[in-house]
């Protein structure tokens, strides 16, 4: 936390920096450890370290999460996890966070209120992705000025359409966990299988 936050704050307020992880990553691992009762990882802790994160977040613009796919695999990099049941584990905590963003970003917990970046989930096919961020990042790593916002009142129908489909998404996943709880179906037994 102490890294991440130093260099968020080393920055100047017109630098442009994407960051591989933010603090709230270390939320997520945090809270993992709390829940599973690894020594150190107290509630006390917890509370400093999300207050840290919540105030580190002000100096964020955006965050651009994903979900895990178990259809893509685990590759071994030498760097990230290649535990499939942690990664699920951690893949719904940062969903949760994600979930609270959308639902009760208000509410101070995670993000702070009034300051808050704003929190993207983007679709599991990588062009789409690429065409998402591009709503939000000029070519040049600045944001979009007001007028080209993709919030600007003007484009609405832009910021519909983003809605529209990030629905689409989460219904999709959620059709198909019916589908795999109906039928008894692993998430693994997706390469079978085509939905």
């Amino acid at each position: 936390m102490d890294f991440l936050v130093d260099q968020i704050q080393g920055k100047a307020v017109t630098d442009n920096f994407v960051y591989d992880r933010c603090p709230l990553d270390v939320i997520a691992y945090t809270m993992w450890a709390n829940g599973k009762d690894i020594e150190g990882f107290t509630d006390e802790f917890v509370e400093k370290q999300i207050t840290m994160s919540r105030e580190s977040l002000r100096s964020i613009d955006i965050i651009f999460m994903t979900r895990f796919n178990e259809k893509f695999g685990v590759v071994d990099n030498g760097t990230r996890d290649t535990n499939v049941e942690f990664i699920k584990e951690m893949d719904n905590i940062f969903y949760t966070l994600y979930m609270q963003y959308m639902t009760q970003a208000d509410a101070d917990v995670f993000y702070p209120k009034g300051d808050s970046p704003c929190v993207i989930l983007l679709p599991d096919n990588p062009q789409q992705r690429i065409e998402l961020i591009a709503e939000y990042v000029t070519p040049e790593g600045g944001m979009y000025g007001d007028e080209e916002s993709i919030l600007n009142p003007n484009n609405l129908d832009d910021l519909e359409a983003l809605v529209r489909m990030q629905k689409a998404e989460l219904d999709r996943e959620e059709k198909e966990k019916e589908l795999f709880k109906q039928f008894g179906l692993n998430p693994g037994d997706t390469e079978r299988f085509s939905f």
